[in-house]
């Protein structure tokens, strides 16, 4: 008794096959039921949502050094994800290759902009990488360096389902 695929099962019962006991194991051992499998392989899409904040990590009040921080608000299930700023823009990413973050399923939310925030609107890039998500933040008027505290990010990555569209 062994997982077949799914082509093979269906040869099992093509007219006038008449399946065998074994291969009703087979296909028994092959379904996956709702009571077994994670409700996470249910949802249709992949998530990394979480707060990011920018942090001032020098200890020397005359040469800050800011950090991106993330704190996750439910478990990432893209995969691993590399967070990045750099002046007014920040960028994530999955190692080279890995194309975790496909664009043509790809939807971006971040939470409304509040007055603690030293920026006006952020924007994705139009460079759309499947390894990559750059986001451009317009800074407010005499702002030099992005800083924020929980600014809340969701990026979803949908699965492809037979007969939809990418």
């Amino acid at each position: 008794m062994a997982i077949k695929t799914r082509t093979e099962l269906k040869a099992y019962f093509q007219r006038g096959k008449r399946p065998s006991e074994s291969q009703f194991f087979d296909l028994i051992e092959s379904l996956a039921l709702k009571s077994e499998v994670s409700a996470d392989l249910v949802k249709s899409y992949r998530v990394f949502s979480a707060l990011l904040t920018i942090e001032n990590v020098s200890s020397n009040i005359n040469k800050p050094r800011y950090e991106l921080r993330y704190k996750l608000l439910e478990p990432n299930t893209i995969g691993e994800l590399n967070l990045y700023l750099s002046n007014n823009m920040v960028t994530i990413e999955c190692a080279p290759g890995e194309g975790l973050l496909i664009t043509d399923r790809r939807f971006v939310t971040m939470g409304l902009n509040r007055m603690d925030f030293n920026f006006n609107s952020v924007v994705e890039s139009d460079d759309y990488m499947d390894d990559s998500v750059f986001l451009f933040f317009d800074l407010k008027m005499g702002e030099t360096q992005l800083l924020f505290n929980n600014l809340p990010i969701e990026i979803r990555i949908y699965n492809r389902i037979d007969g939809q569209l990418p």
